[in-house]
């Protein structure tokens, strides 16, 4: 129990203080409070909260969302929430679940890449968030920065 506890703590730590994907900080600090900013995550809430803490974001998102969860339901809850149709959200998301749990919901998904697989019939799979924010000004009616 003991190694246990010390690796998760060694765990959230090291994910608070990785490095930002390249753009995100900007890409949050440009969009919140003009948006409605949602986290949806695998991680388990506890932890994930602790995470939000730990890096500064306790206030950036309107709610947060971590595992166990079903992404479509949250993704419903959101809609509920924010009275909001499918054609008014995006979802951001870097794994083969978040673009499915979009694609179900008929929600516009824009993939980061990372080390999971995205169907890559979608054009709109970028490697940073500097690259998502602009197909988001090109393509969108969002506020500029």
């Amino acid at each position: 129990d003991t190694l246990n506890d010390r690796f998760s703590e060694l765990t959230r730590q090291a994910i608070a203080e990785c490095p930002w994907v390249k753009g995100a900080g900007e890409f949050l600090e440009d969009y919140q409070g003009k948006v409605p900013l949602y986290l949806v995550s695998a991680t388990p809430q506890t932890e994930l909260d602790e995470i939000i803490a730990m890096r500064d974001l306790t206030n950036t998102f309107e709610s947060t969302f971590g595992a166990p969860l079903d992404k479509v339901e949250v993704l419903k809850e959101i809609m509920v929430e924010e009275e909001a149709s499918p054609e008014e959200m995006i979802y951001i998301g870097d794994s083969p679940e978040d673009q499915q749990a979009a694609e179900s919901l008929g929600i516009q998904f824009v993939g980061r890449q990372s080390d999971r697989s995205l169907n890559s019939t979608i054009n709109n799979i970028y490697s940073d968030f500097f690259k998502i924010k602009n197909h988001l000004i090109k393509v969108l009616v969002i506020p500029r920065q």
